[in-house]
């Protein structure tokens, strides 16, 4: 629709509520000034909005609306543009079913990817597990210790058993000293680097005489054993 000094034209428009108003504020556009236009809602109180350039003003058709007149030297332009309600309607049931394929199909299916990839790499860990945790130079012992309940460390060898962690760089195995069987409380066995290699540590606060037990002897061979049933935890 053009509108100029004379008023609004609206013919092309088949919005059966636009109807003309009468002149508002002065507005400047371009360097000339004009008096008037806007848009103006009879519906909304007589609501009137003035768009900057660039902009624009968007409503449902059933407000009752129109051009304010437009007086002065420069002419002015009102641009409609109407949205069909079924495209409307389609896009927003296309956004629903998107929705819903996403939230019933899509995550569930990434989620079961996500997870299925967690428990094979997890398997594939733990199928090596046993030759990490029984391969070893040797394991720290002591034949004069005794934890605070008087038990030697072969005793605590057949009542409370093994284990160990693992973390990204080292893997260390452990001889539990109670039946809590927790590393806060357990004789370090042995600790080494990811290549094997075993390294120096200080198997107990208070070790006593240490020595040296290889895999290959008799209490070494129980050991390591009874690592390869045990599952050793994973730490970062």
């Amino acid at each position: 629709a053009y509108v100029d000094g004379g008023g609004i034209n609206v013919s092309g428009c088949d919005c059966t509520t636009c109807a003309g108003v009468e002149s508002l504020g002065p507005r400047r556009d371009g360097g000339a000034y004009v008096d008037g236009g806007g848009t103006r809602f009879s519906s909304l109180r007589d609501a009137t909005f003035f768009p900057d350039v660039g902009e624009a003003v968007v409503h449902g058709a059933r407000l009752r609306h129109g051009g304010g007149d437009v007086t002065g030297v420069a002419p002015r332009y009102v641009l409609a543009f109407f949205f069909d309600e079924e495209l409307c309607y389609g896009a927003d049931y296309d956004l629903l079913y998107t929705t819903l394929i996403c939230t019933f199909i899509i995550a569930p299916l990434l989620m079961w990817m996500i997870f299925t990839d967690f428990s094979e790499s997890k398997g594939r860990k733990n199928a090596a597990a046993p030759n990490a945790q029984t391969r070893w130079a040797y394991f720290h012992f002591s034949d004069d210790f005794r934890t605070r309940a008087g038990e030697s460390l072969e005793t605590c060898l057949n009542k409370y058993g093994v284990g160990g962690w693992r973390s990204g760089e080292q893997i260390c195995a452990l001889l539990f000293l109670d039946g809590r069987a927790t590393a806060a409380n357990a004789w370090t066995l042995g600790l080494k680097g990811l290549d094997h290699k075993q390294l120096p540590t200080r198997p107990h606060a208070s070790p006593g005489v240490v020595s040296s037990v290889l895999p290959d002897s008799r209490l070494g061979r129980r050991i390591a054993n009874q690592l390869a049933d045990t599952v050793f935890e994973d730490v970062a």
